[in-house]
């Protein structure tokens, strides 16, 4: 949970619409753990001394009937601000990219805010290029 409040609270800064302390709620406890026990999803951890320190989690898309090879979307990928910038990221996706390879995966897809640039930068270094955009358009002004 802590991980993922480090995540959400980056990702607050590029999207005004994530609301605020979503993390602590029951709801979002729920939906975690409901990732982590579902057998479809690749929930992996980081440890150091047997505290968690980072997590990556991602699913195979089951559409055989859209795309000709299977594609695996990377959903979150968490380091502890204190374990930042010491490869961390690195591994996970490396890991990922071994677990989902046995279930013949040929494309990860990942999404990133353009700003967030220590996320892209992390995308780039392990060889994702960008793809595609994501256009958004805010239609009610809230006063």
């Amino acid at each position: 949970i802590d991980l993922y409040r480090q995540l959400y609270k980056i990702e607050q800064q590029y999207w005004d619409n994530l609301k605020d302390n979503y993390y602590v709620t029951k709801e979002c406890k729920k939906r975690l753990l409901k990732d982590i026990k579902d057998k479809n999803m690749t929930f992996l951890v980081a440890l150091s001394d047997d505290i968690v320190v980072g997590y990556i989690s991602g699913y195979v898309y089951d559409k055989k009937n859209v795309f000709v090879y299977k594609t695996a979307s990377l959903e979150y990928v968490a380091v502890d601000d204190n374990y930042k910038r010491k490869g961390i990221g690195t591994i996970l996706i490396n890991c990922f990219e071994n677990e989902i390879k046995k279930k013949e995966v040929k494309y990860i897809k990942i999404n990133a805010f353009p700003g967030n640039e220590p996320a892209v930068s992390l995308y780039k270094k392990n060889k994702f290029n960008e793809f595609s955009t994501i256009y958004i358009k805010k239609v009610y002004e809230i006063l």
